[in-house]
């Protein structure tokens, strides 16, 4: 991990880090400063309580998400910008097979145990299906609100469905796989959508 000199910032990516790799409830704020390099005593002038952390890394994860999606919007079509998500979770598949999902393994973690840690950890999960329903919307060519947020949720769920997979069998090849069968998922669902519509 590069070390930034802000050590409030260096404490959120050590944490961010830590809670990927081994857990929330795993990780100490001891070991958060010490990858941090930041002496325990001065984590709380920071942060008072870990739950203060969590919600740091929250924020720090949804402005992610933001980034990418706003690179996905810089490609030109719809079915670029969908088939971009899948490849972004591919590009990951290594880290996977050791860690689980960069987003979503934190939001299961939490999701055990309502709070509103968990509630705002959602959030993270929810920008990502709900920029899905809007692609889904332009590349299916439909104002059918229920087919494009079905259509979101299916592909998204495959998505969660194979990391979890990969992370079982610490097998980066299950996301190559199931990648593969997305991409062609998604050229049927599109030839079915015109099909109907030329029917209508």
């Amino acid at each position: 991990m590069a070390k930034r000199s802000n050590k409030r910032e260096r404490l959120i990516d050590a944490a961010i880090q830590l809670f990927y790799q081994q857990g929330f409830h795993q990780t100490t704020i001891a070991d958060i400063a010490k990858l941090s390099d930041v002496p325990l005593g001065n984590v709380y002038y920071y942060f008072k309580t870990k739950d203060e952390i969590c919600s740091a890394v929250i924020k720090a994860r949804h402005t992610e998400v933001k980034e990418l999606i706003s690179e996905l919007d810089n490609l030109p079509t719809s079915l670029e910008r969908i088939q971009g998500l899948i490849n972004f979770y591919l590009s990951k598949a290594e880290q996977v097979s050791h860690y689980g999902n960069i987003f979503s393994s934190l939001v299961q973690e939490l999701s055990k145990h309502e709070s509103t840690l968990a509630n705002d950890a959602k959030e993270i999960l929810t920008a990502i299906i709900n920029w899905l329903d809007v692609q889904f919307k332009d590349y299916l060519g439909t104002d059918n609100t229920e087919l494009s947020y079905d259509s979101a949720m299916q592909l998204f769920a495959s998505i969660q469905g194979m990391q979890i997979l990969t992370l079982s069998f610490q097998d980066p090849k299950v996301t190559e796989r199931q990648a593969s069968l997305l991409t062609k998922w998604l050229k049927s669902l599109k030839i079915t959508a015109d099909i109907q519509g030329a029917a209508a």
